[in-house]
C-alpha cells in the first residue's frame, strides 16, 4: 500500500508548485515594452468559470497514450500489466512483436508510441495505467463480457459471477475517481486562493490542466492501490436496474447507484451525485480561467 504520508507531502509540494506556476503566467522580463505588458494583461482580463469536473476529465484523458492516434484497450491492458509488475518489459516486447510485428534492437525515444511498453519508466507506466482506468468509465462499455444470451423477447441472460466482478470493479473505480477528483479540485482551489496576491492576470485553462496532470501523476500509485482497497471492501449485493449491450444501471444496499446511459456516467451515494451532472461528491465546482 502506498504511504498516505508521502501523498500528503507531495500534495504540500504541489500547492507550492501550483502557486509558482500560476504566478509564472504573468512574469515579464525587464526589457519588455510596457505596451506589450498592458496588451497581454488586457487579453487576460476577461474570465469565464469552467466546470472542474470537465477540466479534470480533459486533463486525465490527455494522459492516456494513444496507439495509431487512437485509444487502444488491448494495448492499455498490456501496459497496466507492466504497471502492476505482472509481466516484464521483455515479455511486453515479445507480445508487441507478436501483435504489432515490432521488435526494435534498441530502446526507442520517449516520443515513440511504444516507448512506455518497453521502457523502465515505471512512474510513467503507472500514470498512464491510472489515467486509462479512471477514464474507462466515460467510454462506452462492452457489456458483452458478461452477457450470455439475448433472447427473442429482448430479455438478457447474464453470467452472474462475471457480472458481479465487472460491476464491483466499476464501482471501485467510480468511488476512487470521486475521491481523487475532489481532492485535486480542492488543492487547485486552495492554490488559486493562496496565489491571488501573486498574479495580476487570469491563468489560462491549460495552466490548470498542467497542474491536474502533475498532481494525478504524483498520486497514480496511490490511486491504483485505492481501487484495489475499494474493490475488496465491497460486500453488498448488487441489483441490476437496466442493461443492454452498452448501457447499464446498477445499485446496491450500501446506497450506491452507478449508471452509464446515452454516453453519460452517474455515480450516486444515498441520493447524492458523487460523479455526473457536473458534480463531484455532491457539489458543482468551478474555476476561473482566462476567456482567451
Amino acid at each position: 500500500m502506498v504511504s498516505k504520508l508521502n501523498v500528503i507531502k507531495k500534495s504540500t509540494l504541489f500547492i507550492s508548485a501550483s502557486i509558482y506556476l500560476l504566478g509564472s503566467t504573468v512574469v515579464y522580463s525587464q526589457d519588455e515594452k510596457e505596451s506589450t505588458q498592458k496588451t497581454e494583461q488586457t487579453q487576460n482580463a476577461l474570465m469565464m468559470t469552467y466546470p472542474m469536473n470537465t477540466l479534470m476529465l480533459e486533463s486525465i484523458f490527455d494522459l492516456v497514450p494513444s496507439v495509431a492516434k487512437q485509444r487502444d484497450d488491448e494495448m492499455m491492458q498490456l501496459l497496466c500489466k507492466l504497471a502492476r509488475k505482472e509481466i516484464t518489459k521483455e515479455e511486453s516486447l515479445a507480445l508487441l512483436s507478436e501483435k504489432e510485428g515490432w521488435a526494435p534492437k534498441t530502446l526507442p525515444s520517449p516520443d515513440h508510441e511504444f516507448y512506455l511498453w518497453v521502457s523502465d519508466d515505471f512512474a510513467s507506466q503507472q500514470t498512464a495505467c491510472a489515467a486509462y482506468i479512471a477514464t474507462s468509465l466515460y467510454t462506452e462499455p462492452d457489456n458483452k463480457e458478461f452477457i450470455v444470451n439475448v433472447k427473442e423477447d429482448n430479455s438478457i441472460e447474464i453470467d452472474n459471477a462475471k457480472f458481479n466482478e465487472v460491476m464491483k470493479i466499476r464501482l471501485a473505480i467510480a468511488k476512487s475517481n470521486a475521491h481523487t477528483f475532489n481532492a485535486i479540485g480542492n488543492l487547485i482551489k486552495q492554490a488559486e486562493i493562496l496565489s491571488k496576491d501573486k498574479i495580476t492576470s487570469i491563468p489560462a485553462k491549460e495552466i490548470y490542466k498542467e497542474i491536474i496532470k502533475q498532481q494525478f501523476s504524483q498520486i497514480a500509485p496511490y490511486y491504483l492501490s485505492q481501487i484495489k482497497l475499494f474493490y475488496t471492501e465491497q460486500t453488498a449485493d448488487l441489483t441490476l436496474v437496466s442493461l443492454n449491450s452498452s448501457d447499464y444501471a446498477i445499485q446496491n444496499n450500501n446506497g450506491e447507484y452507478l449508471s452509464y446511459r446515452n454516453g453519460e456516467l452517474t455515480y450516486r451515494v444515498f441520493g447524492v451525485d458523487w460523479l455526473g451532472n457536473g458534480k463531484i461528491m455532491g457539489t458543482e465546482q468551478f474555476i476561473g480561467v482566462a476567456y482567451y
